[in-house]
């Protein structure tokens, strides 16, 4: 990450990275870092592989567990 850029009135964020960078592995930084910074919620909500909640577990899941 070379730096990031937000406007004045905050309505969005731009991420300035070199040109050549692996895109895959920007996504995936940007999944496990940005996402829990700037929208709270949003792994659980949408079941992620990256989050392990035992409370949104079936009970296969949870006896695999």
């Amino acid at each position: 990450m070379a730096g990031v850029w937000v406007p004045a009135d905050g309505s969005a964020r731009w991420f300035v990275v070199p040109h050549g960078t692996d895109q895959r592995l920007l996504v995936e930084r940007r999944i496990q870092h940005a996402l829990p910074a700037y929208v709270p919620g949003t792994l659980t909500r949408a079941r992620s592989t990256l989050v392990r909640d035992p409370a949104l577990a079936t009970n296969t899941e949870a006896r695999l567990v």
